[in-house]
């Protein structure tokens, strides 16, 4: 239980965005941006040069990814036991 947190960030947000959006993923909060925002979820959080996934829970985050077949293996692990 809890929150799952998913915040992206780069500078091409969409395509990730969109799958992101195809996946299901109860109890979440999802957040994009391509420039660095100070809205909470964003705080501690880089913004590279590609796009990446940051993926919390509760909010403690794993290191980010940049690619979404290791955020769909990740939420497997972690969230659907």
């Amino acid at each position: 239980s809890g929150i799952n947190e998913i915040v992206i960030t780069g500078l091409r947000t969409g395509q990730l965005l969109n799958e992101v959006l195809h996946l299901y993923i109860p109890n979440k909060v999802l957040q994009n941006s391509n420039i660095p925002s100070d809205m909470p979820l964003f705080k501690g959080k880089e913004f590279f040069n590609k796009t990446s996934i940051h993926l919390c829970h509760n909010s403690v985050c794993k290191l980010p990814m940049f690619d979404i077949n290791l955020l769909k293996t990740e939420l497997n692990k972690y969230f659907f036991k």
